[in-house]
């Protein structure tokens, strides 16, 4: 077969990066055989609220309350600090913070709190609002700083005192605040619309980079109007501090989501999500926009700092695929997760689901060359929600199981135990397993961020009922977050 005839899948990703495809590069490899290992329904771990992985526990924290809390987002800051964020209703509790935070009484409150490397309780800092304000993401910057993202309805409080009105709908806001908390500057933007910012990234140069979704016709960071073609649009936000440097809207009159976003030690700026219909990086039409292939795909998008070109690699067939999460390597390899039914061509090699969503990892290496890619699951639900990894390429993945899975060979079987469970698994840069294990009760626990510190792992997200990292149990009377500290 002809490279032209070899499918249309395969010239997606040739189109899009105009780079080789193969298989497999020098030293790494395509570990299919650690993804499709059998499952056995009567043996693995199962999780339970005594943690199967003890010896890996650093610490832990319950964020509580009335109502519910969500840990949305951690980063890990230049001391080893940990910075947690989201949202709660009702109240607020935490360890050794004696204040109780109590929210509006419909709405939700966002929060951002700092804990020291040994897992003490520093500070929290509240932006509240008159309905439902959330932050969804935190990366950490120079100086002990922290940039957060996220949204809101109605009004949000920066300063106390002083509430900032939305434009209708739900606006964006991006805010930077310094080492103990105290506000240096936030902006929000929005028109009569939904605004939506998913994440956010600090490069090495101090820029600050937003992804998530727009609708109508909002004005970001002052750049001026940035319209829409209908439905929610992805975008890409490039601050320097809080001015503008550039803004894109990317999609068509279907839905796109912008999902996670970084740079490349090569300067380029990076995001991953989904799409239907098409999306397309080029305003001058000079590059035909990427079609999805039916349902939701995968993309993968690449910028030029300044903003001046792109290109886009969409990924998947038919049926749902979703990027969630990215993380670059310091030799600019692009680590990508997400979760997926049906399959997932990359380039000689397509990743097989094993019926409802599966957890799917890719390695690329700086030029766009596909390294390996595997796929975790059975036959129930799985998904990953973050990826993340550090300088001596140690790979860090979480999110949430259903049914079972095994994160590569020689790891255990992981079993939920109950509706979905927490599950934390580590690789090195050829995808080999390092650590895996599986956390929560018989409620819904899920985590939503990963994050390194000088080898050791920091994970965030919520749980019901019950979990334990190894610490002792941490119970909830509904919907609490989480923050906790292990080593792979």
């Amino acid at each position: 077969m002809s490279e032209q005839a070899a499918g249309k899948h395969r010239s997606r990703w040739a189109m899009a990066f105009a780079l080789p495809i193969v298989a497999m590069s020098s030293g790494c490899h395509m570990a299919a055989g650690l993804a499709d290992l059998e499952i056995d329904t009567d043996a693995g771990e199962t999780s339970s609220c005594g943690s199967p992985a003890q010896q890996n526990y650093l610490w832990q924290v319950a964020l509580s309350g009335e109502g519910e809390q969500v840990v949305s987002g951690v980063a890990v800051g230049e001391k080893g600090e940990v910075i947690a964020v989201g949202w709660y209703s009702k109240t607020l509790e935490i360890d050794d913070d004696d204040d109780v935070h109590p929210a509006t009484d419909s709405g939700t409150e966002g929060f951002i709190v700092r804990f020291e490397a040994d897992g003490q309780w520093a500070w929290t800092t509240i932006f509240p609002g008159a309905a439902d304000v959330k932050i969804h993401d935190v990366a950490a910057a120079a100086q002990g700083d922290i940039v957060v993202a996220g949204s809101y309805t109605d009004t949000i409080e920066y300063y106390e005192g002083n509430p900032e009105e939305s434009s209708g709908g739900l606006d964006m806001f991006v805010a930077r605040l310094a080492s103990d908390g105290s506000l240096r500057w936030a902006s929000s933007w929005g028109d009569g619309s939904d605004q939506v910012a998913s994440a956010v990234h600090v490069d090495g140069g101090g820029n600050i980079l937003v992804t998530g979704y727009i609708q109508g016709e909002p004005s970001l960071a002052k750049g001026g109007p940035l319209p829409t073609a209908g439905g929610d649009d992805a975008f890409i936000l490039r601050m320097n501090d809080d001015t503008h440097a550039y803004s894109h809207q990317l999609g068509n009159d279907a839905q796109q989501r912008g999902l996670d976003v970084s740079s490349s030690p090569s300067g380029e700026d990076l995001l991953v999500g989904f799409f239907f219909g098409d999306i397309d990086v080029d305003p001058e039409d000079s590059i035909e926009p990427v079609e999805s292939e039916g349902g939701s795909d995968g993309f993968l998008i690449q910028m030029a700092k300044d903003g001046g070109s792109g290109s886009v690699f969409g990924f998947g067939d038919s049926q749902a695929q979703v990027c969630t999460s990215l993380a670059v390597g310091t030799d600019n390899s692009r680590f990508f997760t997400g979760h997926f039914t049906g399959e997932i061509p990359l380039g000689d090699i397509t990743l097989s689901g094993n019926g409802l969503d599966d957890v799917f990892l890719v390695r690329t290496v700086g030029d766009g060359t596909l390294a390996w890619g595997q796929r975790f699951g059975d036959d129930k639900i799985q998904r990953a929600h973050a990826v993340s990894v550090d300088d001596s390429y140690n790979i860090q993945l979480t999110g949430f199981i259903e049914g079972q899975a095994r994160f590569g060979k020689g790891q255990p079987i992981l079993s939920a135990a109950g509706g979905r469970d927490v599950f934390v698994a580590s690789f090195d840069g050829l995808g080999n397993p390092n650590f895996s294990a599986v956390y929560g009760g018989a409620g819904n626990d899920e985590a939503s961020s990963i994050a390194n510190s000088s080898g050791d792992i920091i994970v965030g997200g919520s749980f019901e009922g019950c979990i334990d990292f190894g610490g002792g149990e941490l119970e909830s009377e509904g919907r609490d977050g989480f923050v906790a500290k292990l080593k792979p």
